[in-house]
């Protein structure tokens, strides 16, 4: 959760870097840690630094109380409207007046990854690195986007690089500072996917010296703590980050989940039942251990807390779909269908709400129920399909679902291919992926998925039918 979540936030916070140099070093910290707060939420996948608009808009809410701001804010008009060469001309002329702003090709790339174009970013860090080797910024960046593709030997190298140069930037203080903060994040992430718990945790530990306000610091400093059976300094620190964000969840829930996830079962319900105990009037906690009653197979617990939510909050759309799927888990399609039509009614625009809608209608007897799923689906995949986020994959394998039965396999084995390599996959997921193999011929992976979903404890409605297939498949 908190690793994702700090990878996220150094995209997010690359244009708040770039263009906040000449801040007070605390102000452009607390907007980039603001940005790591929304990547840690459901629906972090629509807040990311490759959606445009919401990184245009970090770089237009530039305050207006400097000559140094007057330059940006004419560079990012040119980039705006694609007058690329003028507004690198304006970068290298903001630069020689003004020694602490990154370097023009450097900036560029900052603003070419604000809307998304990875290439022109990547062609204008190279020039960086031609024009300007001495600045750390270029390494900084080509590190987060290598660890972002899971090239890790890259990224090491790339942030290796970086410590090197920076010192040479240390009259800057706030630029200084700022990179800092993007090294530490980078390579304390790298070293939790290597399994360097040790070295991942003096990392956050220099980081938290630097700023030792930041929320993100202690939600990593948990996790890690965590990895190292340290459970009871992983506490102190996810209590230290609910203080810090009102926002985050009660440290029984995380907790819980970590536990989960590690397969200590035991220790991830009594965790749970406490969070229920001690927080019994609040729905996202009652949500939480919803949500983690699926994925661990825990039907009472679900229907527990899903009455709880609904008591208090029933006109939520998360309640909405969650009594949906548990009606479909039940084996009541009607009722399943009923349930979400009237979520989707109110809120047309909610991508769990319509995510689900299309799910349920594409498992309907019915064809004109069928092709309408297959509307939503596609809709869906046109919005968020590219977005390589969890959502983004949650849109392809209902899409993918959708076009299958619709009798579209061809097209449907296309989509479930183009979904990223490592995405988070539910067990449902699975069982669909296993579906549309089988369906295309290609019997050993339809194998491998259908007995990944067995496997799997969470709750989903087709597993009857899963287990039915594996068997089949395993007589012949």
């Amino acid at each position: 959760m908190y690793q994702v979540r700090a990878l996220n936030s150094l995209f997010i916070g690359t244009i708040v870097v770039g263009i906040c140099v000449f801040q007070d070093a605390d102000t452009a910290s607390a907007q980039t840690e603001a940005s790591q707060t929304e990547a840690s939420q459901p629906e972090s996948s629509q807040t990311e630094a490759s959606q445009p608009e919401s990184s245009q808009t970090e770089a237009s809410n530039v305050q207006e109380s400097s000559p140094e701001q007057a330059f940006v804010r004419e560079a990012v008009t040119l980039f705006k409207a694609n007058r690329i060469a003028e507004c690198r001309t304006k970068l290298i002329q903001s630069r020689e007046l003004y020694p602490a702003f990154p370097p023009a090709d450097t900036f560029l790339a900052i603003l070419f990854l604000s809307v998304g174009k990875t290439a022109p970013a990547m062609a204008s860090l190279d020039q960086a690195i031609i024009n300007t080797p001495e600045d750390p910024e270029a390494y900084v960046l080509l590190a987060d986007l290598a660890l972002k593709d899971g090239q890790r030997t890259v990224a090491d190298l790339g942030y290796s690089k970086a410590e090197t140069l920076l010192p040479g930037i240390t009259e800057f203080e706030k630029r200084y500072r700022a990179l800092q903060i993007r090294t530490r994040a980078g390579m304390s992430s790298l070293a939790e996917m290597r399994g360097q718990f040790t070295k991942a945790e003096k990392l956050l530990k220099d980081w938290n010296a630097i700023s030792p306000e930041s929320p993100v610091v202690y939600g990593s400093l948990g996790r890690i703590f965590f990895r190292q059976k340290k459970y009871d300094e992983a506490r102190d620190a996810f209590l230290t980050l609910s203080e810090l964000e009102t926002n985050s969840p009660p440290v029984e829930i995380v907790m819980g989940r970590l536990f989960g996830e590690t397969g200590m079962k035991e220790e991830s319900k009594l965790e749970m039942e406490k969070a229920a105990e001690m927080y019994p009037e609040d729905t996202r906690v009652r949500l939480a251990i919803v949500n983690w009653a699926i994925l661990h197979g825990e039907m009472g617990a679900l229907k527990a807390n899903l009455d709880a939510a609904e008591a208090l909050k029933p006109n939520s759309v998360e309640v909405g779909v969650m009594t949906a799927r548990l009606r479909h888990l039940e084996g009541d399609l009607g009722a399943a269908e009923d349930a979400i039509n009237a979520v989707v009614l109110k809120n047309p625009n909610s991508f769990p709400a319509t995510n689900e809608l299309a799910r349920i209608l594409a498992n309907s007897d019915d064809e004109d129920k069928r092709r309408l799923a297959l509307q939503y689906a596609r809709r869906n995949y046109a919005s968020l399909g590219k977005s390589k986020t969890q959502a983004g994959v949650d849109a392809l394998i209902t899409y993918a679902w959708a076009l299958f039965k619709n009798k579209r396999g061809v097209d449907a084995e296309v989509i479930l291919r183009s979904v990223p390599s490592g995405s988070e996959i539910s067990a449902q997921d699975t069982y669909y992926s296993g579906c549309i193999y089988l369906e295309r011929g290609q019997k050993a992976a339809a194998f491998s998925a259908l007995n990944a979903a067995l496997a799997n404890e969470s709750l989903f409605p087709e597993r009857g039918a899963c287990r039915d297939l594996v068997v089949e498949m395993t007589d012949k």
